[in-house]
């Protein structure tokens, strides 16, 4: 690890947002190291894994938390830079364990990523599960004031672990040949045995990395739904000389690079979800140049084939979303599911919490009874994918087996908006 420019222990905060948990982590870790005269021993900061905040102030209930509790609290959020924070930071405290996912998935120093609550002494023995500090956004002023408790006595437990750690011994002892060919062999060894283990959990990280940007991306749907009551997002583009269709690549994300159907033509500015995440440097569509919107990449998004088009290392550039909505079956474009073809509402549903309504491109992947070789999660037994996908009722589940061929119904999820569904209902 590269010293830290500061010439100081850094100590970085981590939540999904950095507006709830991690500013709050911040400010009371700061009083506390004050508190005990040692806070010119550390460099601190907080940050988030997703980016729809960056820019803008901590959320009014944790300053309003932080301010009962006479806890200073000065704050802008931002998104986390693997490329500095990882070697600036030597303890990066994670609240939850889709954070600590996130930044395995990133390239974090797994032994440097712990838990939060993994410092507070009533919780030190406890599983990572309860270890969690949760992520109160969506609660009441009462879960905020949950969060500080949990997260005032964790940073002062933390502080005590910091204050005991004794710097090692740099001082360094020779080896004989026989001894540095012994440990050539054993490193060797563990090459061998780890590597490929390490590999399943990377992959493991970067589903639950997916799973938290499907989680993202709900939020978003749920406020556009408050706008457009039972309507998906949905953008209407000429297709040809006087007709116009619904296409359903467009619903949110960047321009992509495929020149049909307005791919690459409607990008951040015009796709319709995109409004309602915090996208930074959006311009207008007809600048040249792309607006990345990191909410649609999935960390897993290896590509696959485009029927007709070919192959491509990366959907989301192609498409400009790694993600996709559920508006037509496996059988092919034209059956309908959850976006009418003249547009407007939602179909009745039978059960919206197996009906899915976003989720990566491996559910498509035996459309029409091909194969479009998008396996970003490994292949199971009997050749299927898998996916994690978003349901109706806003929960994110995975990861489900997409079974090869023309099934549209799972026991864990659906297509269909009703049994027996058809384009003619």
């Amino acid at each position: 690890m590269t010293a830290n420019p500061h010439g100081r222990e850094g100590v970085l905060f981590v939540c999904l947002g950095n507006i709830c948990r991690s500013p709050l982590a911040k400010a009371l870790f700061i009083q506390h190291a004050a508190a005990r005269g040692v806070l010119d021993r550390f460099d601190i900061d907080s940050c988030g894994t997703g980016d729809w905040h960056v820019g803008g102030p901590a959320d009014r209930r944790s300053v309003a938390v932080a301010a009962r509790n006479s806890t200073p609290m000065e704050h802008v959020a931002r998104q986390i830079d693997p490329a500095s924070d990882f070697e600036r930071f030597e303890h990066i405290i994670a609240m939850d364990e889709a954070n600590v996912a996130a930044l395995i998935a990133l390239g974090a120093p797994e032994q440097r990523v712990r838990l939060l609550g993994s410092f507070d002494p009533a919780r030190a023995d406890h599983p990572p599960r309860r270890q969690e500090v949760p992520d109160p956004y969506h609660g009441t002023d009462g879960d905020f004031d949950a969060v500080y408790a949990m997260t005032n006595a964790a940073c002062e437990g933390l502080l005590d672990a910091l204050a005991a750690q004794r710097r090692p011994n740099r001082a360094r002892s020779g080896f004989t040949l026989i001894e540095l060919l012994v440990v050539i062999a054993i490193i060797a060894l563990l090459v061998g045995i780890l590597v490929p283990a390490l590999s399943a959990a990377r992959q493991a990280a970067r589903s639950v990395a997916c799973a938290g940007r499907l989680q993202q991306l709900g939020v978003a749907l749920t406020g556009y739904t408050t706008d457009f009551p039972d309507q998906l997002p949905q953008l209407r583009v000429p297709v040809a000389p006087g007709v116009t269709a619904n296409i359903g690549s467009l619903f949110g994300g960047k321009k992509g690079t495929l020149a049909f159907y307005g791919i690459d033509q409607y990008g951040a500015e015009r796709r319709p979800l995109n409004r309602y995440l915090s996208i930074a440097g959006s311009q207008p569509d007809t600048d040249a140049g792309t607006v990345e919107v990191e909410a649609f990449r999935s960390p897993a998004d290896v590509g696959g084939d485009i029927p007709f088009i070919g192959r491509f290392n990366s959907l989301y550039d192609a498409l400009g979303s790694s993600y996709t909505l559920n508006d037509h079956t496996l059988d092919g474009e034209s059956a309908w599911t959850l976006i009418p073809p003249q547009g407007g509402k939602v179909p009745p549903l039978a059960t919206p919490t197996k009906t899915w309504v976003l989720g990566p491109h491996p559910i498509y992947n035996y459309q029409s009874g091909g194969d479009r070789n998008i396996r970003w999660y490994g292949v199971k037994k009997g050749g299927s994918t898998r996916a994690n996908l978003l349901m109706m009722d806003m929960h994110v589940g995975g990861l489900f087996d997409v079974p090869v061929g023309i099934v549209n119904t799972t026991p864990d999820y659906t297509f269909l908006p009703s049994p027996g569904w058809s384009t003619g209902n």
